[in-house]
């Protein structure tokens, strides 16, 4: 009972952190997250780096949480980022991961940053 507890704890906080922080960096009509992309720019970094001055959960938080669900690390899938980002109303993001050149790749790099700054 107590793991079930604990993995709804993780997923209600990992996947949101993951998805605000792309969402937070887009910037107006994702001109920043196209030129994120365009340089390879690591989100993740931006998120540790400001995660405490923006008042969301830093990353000794987030791995505190990651850390009680090791499972939920599987849910940072290519396929529920785009879902997780549709049911936010971000469609704007994933059409431009989409149709960006190299977009796709920087969004599995991403994912890749945040599973091992979240589980190590």
């Amino acid at each position: 009972m107590f793991e079930g507890i604990t993995n709804k704890i993780a997923e209600s906080v990992v996947p949101p952190i993951v998805v605000g922080a792309i969402a937070k960096y887009k910037g107006e009509g994702c001109r920043n997250l196209k030129l994120a992309i365009a340089l390879d720019t690591d989100i993740f970094q931006l998120w540790v780096n400001n995660a405490r001055d923006e008042g969301i959960y830093d990353l000794e938080t987030a791995r505190h949480y990651a850390g009680m669900a090791p499972d939920a690390k599987n849910l940072l899938t290519m396929s529920n980022i785009r879902k997780w980002l549709m049911q936010e109303g971000q469609c704007d993001i994933v059409r431009v991961i989409d149709d960006t050149p190299g977009g796709n790749d920087w969004l599995e790099r991403i994912l890749e940053r945040f599973k091992e700054g979240l589980w190590g």
